[in-house]
């Protein structure tokens, strides 16, 4: 059924796809990479997490900011990295929540066999 939607709409299997004449598909950054989830600080304002890299990045305006925000040492094998962002706002206060899979010295450690991830790790 996907090949038929493709064929008709004269579109790649890699390019957005969108059924519904009410809803468009825009870019709103480039050169992230293997980002894996976002928060929204405002209309213009995203943060972006990058799943490998253990890096949280900030969009503004559309544009990616050269400088993480954070980096943090992640294992990446299969489903681990930087895996999941929420923001809470309290009287005042903007808390950034942030789950990931902790490595104990460099991103991707796992992956050589170095050191097993120390773990899923929820932090604030």
């Amino acid at each position: 059924m996907l090949e038929l939607l493709y064929s008709n709409a004269n579109v790649e299997p890699s390019d957005p796809y969108v059924t519904d004449s009410n809803l468009t598909v825009e870019t709103v950054a480039t050169g992230l990479k293997d980002p894996t989830d976002m928060a929204f600080l405002s209309d213009d304002d995203i943060l972006v997490l990058e799943k490998n890299n253990g890096t949280m990045r900030r969009v503004v305006n559309g544009t990616a900011l050269q400088d993480p925000l954070l980096d943090v040492a992640v294992a990446t094998k299969d489903e681990r990295g930087m895996l999941g962002i929420d923001i809470a706002e309290n009287v005042g206060h903007i808390y950034v929540f942030l789950y990931y899979t902790e490595a104990k010295e460099e991103d991707g450690e796992d992956l050589q066999g170095i050191e097993p991830p120390l773990g899923n790790r929820l932090y604030r």
